[in-house]
């Protein structure tokens, strides 16, 4: 099993309500793919609490080897939702995929 663990910063967006909106949207799509890729046993995200840190939200993905991280990560539907969601406002990202 591969935990796959990524942390976001994003930034540019022209209100708090807008901001708010766009991790909803983020969430909602990014949550809804395991439905679609079946090498996704689970996908949650969550956002950061605490304004101190400029972290705006982690996603946590489990899936079975190497080769269905492959191709959660190069799936169609992933590849739009980080171009079209995520990178228009992303300052930043850390990722760790732990093994288990």
């Amino acid at each position: 099993m591969i935990r796959h663990i990524v942390i976001f910063q994003l930034e540019g967006f022209t209100s708090e309500a807008e901001k708010a909106q766009s991790l909803e949207c983020i969430k909602s799509e990014l949550e809804a793919l395991p439905k679609e890729i079946k090498a996704l046993h689970t996908l949650k995200v969550s956002f950061n609490a605490n304004p101190e840190e400029p972290q705006s939200f982690m996603l946590e993905a489990t899936v079975s080897n190497w080769e269905d991280l492959k191709a959660y990560s190069n799936h169609p539907s992933h590849l739009r939702i980080v171009k079209e969601k995520i990178n228009p406002f992303r300052k930043g990202r850390v990722a760790i995929d732990i093994e288990e």
